[in-house]
């Protein structure tokens, strides 16, 4: 059997392709997906928002200070921030 998942962030599209009770799964996830929009940020924006400069932000991503997920495995990072974490961050400095 074969599975091909397509997910994309902007228009929260989820694509499950094989099997059976596919479909029921498919509406699973894409209402889990539609509940839960997540924003992401570049590290620029991600400074922006905590008055930091990208590089103090790429340094807080590599010291597992604040999460963030490489879109570029094969070469220099490329980091995406989400809302969330900056939302989560900027409440634990109030």
């Amino acid at each position: 059997m074969t599975i091909a998942v397509g997910v994309t962030f902007g228009s929260s599209i989820i694509r499950i392709v094989g099997g059976r009770n596919f479909k029921k799964l498919l509406d699973t996830i894409d209402h889990f997906w539609q509940a839960m929009p997540m924003k992401l940020l570049t590290t620029r924006e991600t400074g922006k928002q905590l008055g930091l400069s990208r590089q103090t932000v790429s340094l807080m991503i590599k010291r597992g200070v604040l999460a963030g997920t490489n879109i570029n495995p094969d070469g220099q990072p490329v980091w995406r921030i989400s809302q969330n974490e900056v939302d989560r961050l900027l409440g634990e400095n109030n």
